[in-house]
């Protein structure tokens, strides 16, 4: 059995670390960081069965990879919610053409849920015979031009039923990005998308929930956000004993 938190732990030190502070100066992640949290099977830690790991162990992970480089982590740890959820989708073609690239990294993802959460929605799914358009904004969107794939998360317009759907993540005919000034985690290209009668085809829908489901699962997301600043808190006080300062109160 892998000890997780062990191995990230070598991670941040050894690759993370020792380049932080360039990747937020020059804004641009390497792309080995990425490359070695997929050799290592950082890419599956939510994958169902003996793929994944406990809550808590990705919360160490989670907490270790951000205090390594808060930008790197940040960006990869967005890749787990479309692991999780195409895991969970009904679409068996869907989770067949990318699950198991998603679980070995072989292809990246990020999410685009924020438009969907605010009542009312700044994101509306309208239904059309062979999928939905999607009209509005999501905001906060990490990992433009870095990851394959997004997971878009908006209300239907009808019945506020989420609707979730994966789309390829580039400037389509109807999606036009704004990249975000960040004043940390800025090789993270946090961006916000606005979509303008973008079209998605229905086997590209994952699944479509209840507003309800969708809230109750937003409160393990909030959960996991909190291990970032957990992370950088941890590297602080490390860095500060490093430098002979007490840390104590």
């Amino acid at each position: 059995m892998s000890n997780w938190t062990e191995m990230a732990r070598e991670i941040a030190e050894n690759v993370l670390f020792p380049v932080a502070d360039s990747v937020d100066a020059d804004g641009e992640i390497p792309d080995s960081h990425f490359e070695t949290l997929a050799a290592d099977g950082f890419y599956g830690l939510a994958a169902p069965g003996d793929e994944g790991v406990s809550p808590s162990v990705l919360v160490d992970v989670i907490e270790t990879l951000c205090g390594g480089c808060l930008a790197t982590a940040f960006t990869w740890m967005q890749h787990h919610g479309v692991v999780a959820g195409l895991a969970d989708s009904p679409n068996t073609a869907l989770q067949g053409r990318y699950l198991d690239g998603l679980i070995d990294g072989t292809v990246r993802a990020g999410v685009a849920l924020a438009g969907a959460i605010p009542v009312p929605p700044t994101l509306w799914a309208r239904s059309v015979d062979d999928g939905y358009v999607l009209d509005g904004v999501s905001p906060f969107v990490t990992g433009w031009g870095i990851v394959d794939l997004l997971q878009v998360s908006a209300r239907d317009e009808f019945d506020d039923s989420i609707v979730h759907v994966i789309i390829p993540a580039q400037p389509l005919r109807g999606l036009t990005a704004e990249e975000l000034p960040l004043i940390a985690a800025r090789g993270s290209n946090t961006v916000r998308l606005t979509f303008d009668g973008l079209a998605v085809p229905r086997d590209l829908v994952s699944a479509v929930v209840s507003a309800e489901d969708f809230a109750k699962s937003q409160l393990f997301g909030s959960w996991i956000n909190g291990c970032m600043a957990m992370g950088i808190t941890r590297r602080a006080i490390s860095e500060l004993e490093a430098l002979g300062v007490d840390a104590d109160p």
